[in-house]
């Protein structure tokens, strides 16, 4: 709000990712297992699926998605924002 109403032309919003598939999900997935929380890395994961309402991982392209939407001019009146990107998840 501040760099708006000082004319900075700077906008400040924000991408809130969920469990994105990567090596760091594989990690997460893993930990679960090893802490005895599921007897196997795929239990793991089916459980984590089965609380993401859309059913399916979020991949790098889909964060990437919404932060070129930030950086275009099509966003330029967006301010403050939180884009949340995570199949549903933070809704539940």
């Amino acid at each position: 709000v501040e760099c708006a109403q000082l004319k900075l032309g700077i906008r400040c919003n924000s991408v809130l990712p969920g469990l994105t598939k990567s090596d760091m999900a594989d990690s997460f997935l893993k930990n679960f297992a090893g802490l005895g929380l599921f007897e196997t890395i795929a239990q793991s994961e089916a459980a984590f699926l089965a609380s993401v309402p859309n059913g399916h991982w979020g991949y790098p392209e889909d964060i990437a998605g919404a932060i070129v939407y930030l950086a275009a001019d099509v966003s330029r009146h967006m301010t403050g924002a939180q884009i949340v990107v995570d199949g549903g998840f933070s809704a539940v």
